[in-house]
């Protein structure tokens, strides 16, 4: 009975090592699992080139280096973004600089976590493009005309507010629709729209079309330079995933040097994903690519929307800017 007793024993000591070991390997599985699969962070963009180094560092691999799993969501525009960011369904977004000033006006907790691109006088990539035979030479003569604007309430249409007033043109005298930036050209053509506001790299494409020229840059009326392109998240959701957002920001901003440095072999993943021949490109004017935001990039945007009524107040622009920006 002893040599059964202790043979049962060492068997039901095996039994519980064995056991012991199988539920650590199964932890340790577990573990291995959640760190190889980060919970997705869902990024709304429409397509502009302003996207680029969103679309390299996903392209290359660079967020999932920094251990996250970064989708990206293609939308129509900024407004589509913002809406898609306030209804939980995107974890951050990509917009105009005004679309976060527009929501946190209206008490909609939205943070700038990073900055995307400026706008630069030196060499400008937004520019309002008519038919060549159009008898339209200066902002007078659009009064009763139509102009298409990609979206009308974006610094954009700040920036032609701004053209149109310094030129001595009632607004209310032109008329506004909003219209894709791939659909620009076509209505153009259509006669559909007098003129549109076209952003890179649909203006490039654009260009490629003979019967169709520049009338000017509006957006020199805000600034010589300022944010045109910005990413920003419901407050809480920053917050609670500070460290993602950091790592996030470090990989985008290697994406932005690397684009700044490489702008004609990345020009195919925009044309991708903005549905374009790469032909279309081969003359794209790239934004001053920076992830930097100083509060200048964004108080211009915000005194101009002020002025121009997009908001009620004015606001400081460190309010909206996040400590994890770079």
């Amino acid at each position: 009975y002893a040599a059964a007793g202790r043979h049962i024993d060492k068997t039901a000591r095996l039994l519980i090592a064995t056991a012991l070991l199988s539920f650590q390997c199964a932890g340790l599985s577990s573990a291995v699992r959640a760190q190889a699969a980060p919970e997705p962070i869902l990024v709304g963009a429409s397509s502009d080139d302003v996207v680029r180094p969103l679309l390299y560092a996903v392209d290359a691999g660079l967020f999932k280096k920094v251990g996250l799993d970064v989708q990206l969501v293609k939308l129509a525009n900024g407004a589509a973004v913002a809406a898609a960011v306030a209804g939980g369904s995107i974890q951050l977004g990509k917009g105009s600089a005004l679309t976060p000033v527009q929501a946190y006006a209206k008490g909609i907790p939205f943070i700038v976590t990073a900055n995307l691109a400026d706008y630069s006088s030196d060499s400008p990539n937004i520019a309002m493009v008519v038919q060549n035979s159009a008898p339209i030479h200066v902002p007078k003569d659009l009064v009763g005309k139509t102009i298409g604007m990609v979206g009308l309430n974006d610094s954009n249409t700040l920036g032609v507010y701004a053209w149109l007033e310094k030129a001595g043109v009632d607004l209310t005298s032109v008329k506004f629709i909003e219209l894709g930036n791939s659909a620009g050209a076509a209505a153009l053509e259509a006669k559909r729209v007098d003129a549109m506001m076209f952003l890179d790299p649909a203006l490039s494409a654009a260009l490629t079309n003979p019967n169709l020229r520049i009338l000017g840059y509006p957006n020199d009326a805000l600034g010589r330079r300022f944010s045109v392109g910005t990413m920003f998240g419901f407050a809480t959701w920053v917050s609670a995933h500070h460290d993602e957002v950091e790592r996030f920001n470090r990989a985008l901003s290697a994406a932005e040097a690397y684009v700044a440095g490489h702008e004609n072999e990345t020009k195919a993943l925009a044309a991708k994903f903005a549905g374009l021949d790469l032909s279309q490109l081969q003359n794209v004017r790239p934004p001053t690519r920076t992830t930097g935001i100083t509060t200048s990039d964004l108080q211009i945007v915000i005194d101009a929307a002020v002025k121009y009524k997009f908001i009620s107040k004015g606001i400081s622009a460190n309010e909206l800017i996040c400590d994890c920006a770079i």
